[in-house]
């Protein structure tokens, strides 16, 4: 049977590097997605990763592991999305 896979942001904790997409992420050692891009959120200070994952694993609040540049780097899904979360930028 086929697993949903849900789209989240994630906020990764002490990262000096960016996902770039393409990276594992991991729950407890599990891999359950993988990361299609990431950058720096000049307005959360943070860097911020948008991740592919099994459902299950796509609460708010959950605390996920990405392998970047070969550290593990530990990241929480975000409730909202962390760049324009009311989407009051798309325009028509």
């Amino acid at each position: 049977m086929a697993r949903f896979r849900g789209a989240r942001d994630l906020k990764v904790e002490n990262a000096d590097n960016d996902a770039w997409g393409d990276e594992p992420v991991y729950f407890k050692g599990k891999r359950i997605g993988a990361t299609t891009s990431g950058g720096f959120g000049h307005r959360v200070n943070s860097s911020i990763a948008f991740a592919i994952v099994d459902s299950e694993y796509a609460e708010a609040g959950t605390m996920l592991q990405i392998k970047m540049l070969g550290q593990l780097r530990n990241a929480s899904v975000e409730k909202r999305a962390l760049f324009d979360p009311d989407n009051v930028r798309v325009q028509a």
